[in-house]
């Protein structure tokens, strides 16, 4: 069955706990169903974000990512969600 078939549904990360990663002191975030946009400026950490959800999903750590002054970093996700799309969702 593909995601374009009445009824589908898709799994979706809801949340995302990321504590001493690089410039990441301790943050949760939620995600909502559908689209989600990360802004922000220069060295705010989007970068970082987008390394902590690689980790999460099985991507291989690296000891420099480690917040100076921190033994060690965390990456988690808390849960996953089923999620199904309304009209003109993903395809």
């Amino acid at each position: 069955m593909s995601m374009s078939d009445a009824g589908a549904s898709v799994a979706m990360l809801a949340d995302l706990r990321i504590r001493s990663l690089a410039v990441i002191e301790d943050l949760e975030i939620a995600f909502e169903p559908g689209f989600n946009v990360i802004t922000g400026e220069t060295g705010a950490g989007k970068t970082m974000l987008m390394r902590a959800l690689a980790l999460v999903l099985g991507g291989r750590g690296d000891v420099e990512l480690v917040r100076d002054g921190e033994a060690e970093a965390r990456s988690k996700r808390s849960s996953w969600t089923r999620h199904r799309p309304g009209p003109g969702g993903p395809r």
